[in-house]
């Protein structure tokens, strides 16, 4: 229970994060920005953040990142889905479905970053699972998730 706690607050951050910086990435009104921060600060310190990581990522970055935001067991459940699902490559194309990316997600867009794309994959497992330990135990026996 304490490890899919932890899981789940660290997608909440990760989610929050990605929420605001596509919120004042997106809009031009001030609807999602706090009055109390000027928009043009906001808008300069979401394109710091973004800068930070490459849009691009390597599979072994890419499970670097991922390994970050959460507990080693967790991990490497994690691990072993998007190993079998895409070898941990954002390009992974299904030509049975619509699924790509990392995650292999259905209709994910190919315009994601890297990291966008695991932390839209780790947002699905925590809804649909809870935790990636959980969605491995699924994938066994279904080979999907």
């Amino acid at each position: 229970m304490k490890n899919a706690k932890r899981f789940l607050a660290v997608v909440v951050v990760t989610l929050i994060a990605t929420m605001t910086i596509a919120s004042i990435t997106a809009t031009r009104s001030n609807t999602y920005v706090s009055k109390k921060i000027p928009t043009v600060i906001v808008k300069e310190k979401a394109i710091h953040v973004r800068s930070k990581m490459p849009r691009i990522m390597s599979p072994s970055r890419a499970r670097s990142y991922a390994s970050t935001l959460m507990l080693k067991g967790q991990f490497n459940c994690l691990n072993k889905i998007w190993t079998r699902e895409s070898n941990w490559r954002h390009k992974a194309d299904n030509p049975n479905s619509s699924a790509y990316g990392i995650p292999q997600m259905l209709h994910l867009s190919k315009k994601l970053t890297t990291q966008q794309q695991i932390d839209r994959g780790l947002q699905y497992i925590s809804e649909r699972y809870g935790t990636p330990c959980k969605a491995w135990a699924f994938w066994q026996e279904h080979h999907w998730y």
